[in-house]
């Protein structure tokens, strides 16, 4: 599992959008985040690090909702990716 650098969402390796910077390739929940990434680096590339370990919602049924994206939403349990 990665983390959208700009919202925080988790997403997959074989997410798309995902592009390169800096030799290290960065994975999106939207084309939304990997632009506002692309326009700004810097603000985003260690923004969540305070996050990534955060345990997923046990609730098989919990959606996760982007928060900057309300539009985008996650339906599958992130422990197991189903």
């Amino acid at each position: 599992m990665k983390t959208d650098p700009v919202c925080g969402m988790t997403v997959t390796a074989d997410s798309s959008p995902q592009i390169e910077h800096d030799g290290e390739t960065y994975y999106f929940c939207s084309e939304h985040c990997q632009h506002k990434f692309q326009q700004s680096p810097k603000q985003y590339l260690h923004q969540h690090d305070e996050h990534v370990n955060v345990a997923p919602p046990e609730d098989k049924s919990a959606i996760y909702t982007c928060p900057m994206h309300p539009e985008i939403e996650q339906h599958k349990n992130l422990k197991t990716n189903k």
